[in-house]
């Protein structure tokens, strides 16, 4: 059976896919680009920011000054509120099916079961 994934965002794909290097580009976008180092030096990917918190963007990221905190969890807010919108192909011997939807609610609660929905059809 073949499966893909196709997701449409404003970066062309979900963050949570994002590696350390999309992480370090979208930190220049929110002119927190001072920062790139210590986002670098820890290896944050997108999934990593779901779980970050205040403590440890200061204790872990090394960013001691609190409005600079302030605008990152602000940030990281907006992306787990954002909408995605994702097609899955499946492949099944003659059987072809597509199903396109739409996530609109709050990725920080529904993320664990994408990722389980994804790895069990082996797109990721």
């Amino acid at each position: 059976m073949a499966s893909s994934i196709t997701y449409q965002s404003i970066n062309s794909k979900p963050f949570f896919l994002y590696d350390n290097e999309d992480i370090c580009k979208w930190i220049q976008t929110i002119n927190l680009d001072h920062y790139i180092n210590n986002i670098r030096k820890n290896k944050i990917t997108g999934e990593d920011l779901i779980y970050l918190n205040n403590q440890d963007i200061k204790e872990n990221l090394e960013i001691n000054n609190l409005h600079d905190r302030y605008n990152l969890l602000r940030e990281i807010k907006k992306l787990l509120n954002s909408k995605i919108k994702f097609t899955l192909n499946f492949e099944a011997q003659s059987t072809y099916l597509n199903i396109d939807f739409d996530i609109n609610i709050s990725l920080e609660k529904i993320f664990p079961l994408i990722c389980n929905v994804l790895n069990i059809y082996k797109v990721i």
